[in-house]
């Protein structure tokens, strides 16, 4: 089963949008999105209200305490989990403007170990609102080299 959850997890890294384009079963997807956002959808309702995301953008900066180790004194992944979906549930409330209610957890990708004493940034954003009111919120989180500040 670990075995499964680990090829599964670097299928999805290899696959992520950063490395490769769109599908096509998923183009026609994002251009609908993009006239859309330009108001000339096709849809009833045109591209309705236009919030940029960057107003719903929320960032935390963490200083790794060693009482959030676990075993293999690194920080404990359930630690970052749960600091990230406090910031993307604070994004979607910027967006909103109304308390959020969770309704799930696409994938959390952890790509290097995080230890104590290192600073790290949560940065999360809007980035799909459906007019019924759910929303995509994205995080990402990466260590803060302060010496290169």
């Amino acid at each position: 089963a670990a075995a499964q959850r680990a090829t599964a997890r670097r299928t999805l890294v290899a696959n992520a949008l950063t490395l490769k384009p769109p599908s096509p079963s998923e183009v026609p997807l994002l251009h609908e999105l993009w006239r859309s956002a330009r108001g000339e959808s096709g849809r009833a309702g045109g591209a309705g209200v236009r919030v940029p995301m960057a107003s719903s953008e929320q960032r935390a900066l963490d200083l790794m305490q060693p009482s959030h180790r676990n075993m293999n004194d690194v920080i404990f992944g359930g630690y970052l989990m749960r600091r990230a979906s406090e910031v993307g549930w604070l994004s979607a409330y910027r967006f909103s403007r109304r308390p959020p209610t969770f309704a799930g957890l696409d994938d959390v990708v952890f790509s290097k170990p995080v230890d104590a004493g290192m600073l790290v940034e949560f940065a999360g954003r809007v980035v799909y609102a459906a007019g019924d009111g759910t929303l995509r919120v994205f995080v990402e989180a990466h260590e803060v080299d302060l010496r290169a500040v």
